[in-house]
C-alpha cells in the first residue's frame, strides 16, 4: 500500500492529501498567509464531501477565513459539511520565576464565523463546544 497521504507542509500551512474519492480535506491554519492558501486545496477538478478547517490560532485575519471558506464551497461541489474548529482562548507563556500564563478571549467569535459562513453560502447547523475549543458547522445543500 503506497503511502498516499503525505502532507505537504508549508511554514504555516499543513494539508494532507487524502486517498479516496469522495475525501474529507483537514486544513491547518496557522497564520495569516493568503498567497499560501492555494496549497491548502485540491485542484478544482477533485471535490470531496467534508472540509474541517482547524485554525491553530485565534487571531487569523477575517480575510484569510473569508478565502478558505469561499474555497471550500467550491471543493464541496454538489454537497456537503464544512467544520471550523475555533480556539476559544489565546494564551501565552511568559517564561520566568512564576511562569505566568495570558489569556485571552478569542478574537474570532463563533457566530461571527457563522455569519461569515452563511455569507459564502453555506448554511450553519450548530455550534458545539468543549473547555478549548469552538466547532462550527455548516452545510453545502
Amino acid at each position: 500500500m503506497s503511502n498516499a497521504g503525505s502532507p505537504l507542509r508549508t511554514s504555516n500551512l499543513l494539508y494532507q492529501q487524502p486517498s479516496s474519492p469522495r475525501r474529507s480535506i483537514e486544513i491547518f491554519l496557522r497564520k495569516s498567509h493568503p498567497h499560501d492558501m492555494g496549497l491548502t486545496f485540491p485542484p478544482q477538478s477533485d471535490s470531496c464531501s467534508r472540509v474541517h478547517v482547524k485554525l491553530e490560532t485565534s487571531t487569523i485575519n477575517e480575510s484569510v477565513l473569508e478565502a478558505v471558506v469561499a474555497r471550500a464551497y467550491i471543493c464541496l461541489r454538489n454537497k456537503g459539511n464544512l467544520c471550523i474548529t475555533l480556539p476559544k482562548y489565546q494564551g501565552t507563556r511568559t517564561a520566568g520565576e512564576n511562569q505566568e500564563i495570558h489569556i485571552n478571549e478569542s478574537v474570532l467569535h463563533p457566530h461571527e464565523v457563522a455569519l461569515l459562513c452563511k455569507l459564502a453560502g453555506f448554511i450553519p447547523i450548530q455550534i458545539d463546544q468543549n473547555e478549548e475549543d469552538y466547532v462550527i458547522t455548516c452545510s453545502k445543500v
